[in-house]
């Protein structure tokens, strides 16, 4: 991600995957194991960006630990 972007509240799984550097199927995993928050709207499902960043910040943690 640009170092001036703004970061979305929400974002689409593909924004999600270019804003966090994970992949399609890291992030339908962390969902479905309830470690990403998601939501519905309609048929899109829509990734809780600033809870995902801090998901992958203690992951970040863990592994130089």
């Amino acid at each position: 991600m640009k170092p001036n972007t703004e970061i979305p509240r929400y974002a689409t799984i593909p924004r999600w995957t270019r804003i966090s550097g994970t992949t399609r199927t890291w992030t339908y995993s962390a969902i479905n194991d309830g470690k990403l928050k998601s939501i519905k709207v309609g048929r899109r499902r829509l990734i809780d960006v600033p809870s995902g960043l801090e998901l992958l910040e203690k992951l970040d943690e863990k592994a130089g630990a």
